[in-house]
């Protein structure tokens, strides 16, 4: 799960985010200042609007495994097809013909993890045009703030309980992660896309903060891994945060003057 939450900020890394951020910059400001709103309020209301409603009424789960049966592959093509425009379709289509027909083994859950993973790689993609990559940074870090009090409380495990319950004939769920007893909200990935598209603005930042989410999910696995569940959206919003902090401190070393030559004698 750690390395395909860091597989997901990494594979953000591509020039349609970057093109979509650079478009954003260009917009007028009285666009920009909405759009503000917008990215940072949009991906936590997503996630508590989604968390309470299948926490709250665990009927609707069959509802949205079943628009995820639909949408996931989709958004995976999508990612795909950016990423190898020739091997696409091969690759998508032996995807969800590994998960259709090994639906209850390893190989048909790391196949529908691969899908849930390429998906958000297209959520990422698609970020940067909701709005500036600063306030959907300040959305992600809510979003994560959010997790942690829904975990504590409840409504997160209550949510994963009515995912589960529900199967859909031979169908694999896509509702969530699952590689043996291990299990990852679909959030946790969601939001690495988010964290891809931000990091994605400076040369290399999808693939460090991608190798940071890593280190930290293994970090915090180690540290809170039992038979409870902890929140898998810090690590990432983390990981940003200290390539953030390392890309302030990177020009003041560059730009620090050099000491002048002592005269002679």
């Amino acid at each position: 799960m750690a390395t395909a939450q860091g597989l997901t900020v990494t594979l953000c890394g591509s020039g349609r985010g970057a093109a979509a951020s650079a478009a954003f910059s260009r917009t007028r400001a009285d666009v920009r200042s909405r759009r503000w709103a917008v990215a940072l309020l949009a991906p936590p209301a997503i996630f508590v609007a989604m968390v309470a409603l299948l926490a709250r009424n665990p009927d609707a789960a069959q509802l949205v495994l079943q628009i995820a049966t639909v949408g996931v592959p989709a958004l995976a093509a999508f990612a795909t097809k950016d990423l190898s425009r020739r091997g696409w379709p091969a690759i998508v289509t032996g995807l969800l013909a590994a998960a259709l027909l090994w639906s209850d083994e390893l190989v048909g859950q790391v196949a529908v993890l691969a899908l849930l993973v390429l998906s958000c790689v297209a959520i990422g993609s698609l970020m940067p045009r909701l709005g500036h990559p600063t306030a959907l940074a300040a959305g992600a870090a809510t979003l994560a703030l959010t997790d942690v009090i829904l975990v504590v409380l409840g409504p997160v495990g209550a949510a994963a309980d009515a995912l589960d319950s529900v199967r859909l004939g031979h169908l694999p769920s896509f509702g969530e992660a699952v590689v043996g007893n291990v299990h990852m909200g679909y959030g946790d990935l969601a939001i690495a896309g988010i964290a891809g598209a931000i990091a994605a603005r400076s040369p290399g930042g999808a693939s460090r903060v991608g190798f940071l989410t890593l280190v930290l999910f293994l970090a915090e696995a180690a540290l809170l891994a039992g038979p409870k569940a902890y929140p898998a959206t810090l690590p990432v919003v983390a990981a940003l945060a200290l390539d953030a902090l390392w890309r302030l401190r990177a020009p003041a070393r560059t730009t620090r003057p050099a000491p002048e030559p002592q005269p002679a004698g």
